[in-house]
């Protein structure tokens, strides 16, 4: 009685199988490097568009914050540009003291306030 398969088929048969498998893990590496190559593009795109994100609101952050100090520089302005007409009047003709109390009073508040 023969047997049905020789060792050299055998191992031609194993050696058949190990290189079907190196094929295909070879080919799914090629895949993988093609899929890797082809989202690359979009990875440094979305990387750059969090940076461009982050940089956009630490600017609009700074942005109000100067918005509100130009906001209080006007405030103060007024208070100083109507402190110094009233002395202006009040020097002039000595009279307008009540208009010196009210800018007092504006004063007072606007500091207290701060």
């Amino acid at each position: 009685m023969k047997p049905m398969i020789g060792v050299n088929e055998l191992i031609q048969l194993f050696l058949a199988f190990c290189g079907g498998i190196s094929i295909v893990g070879g080919t799914f590496t090629y895949i993988a490097k093609a899929l890797g190559w082809l989202k690359k593009p979009e990875e440094n795109q979305n990387r750059r568009l969090d940076i461009l994100e982050k940089e956009v609101g630490d600017l609009r952050q700074k942005t109000d914050n100067d918005w509100r100090a130009i906001h209080e520089l006007q405030e103060s302005n007024k208070l100083l540009l109507s402190a110094m007409l009233a002395t202006v009047k009040h020097e002039l003709d000595g009279n307008d003291v009540h208009d010196l109390r009210t800018v007092q009073e504006s004063l007072e508040h606007y500091l207290i306030n701060k």
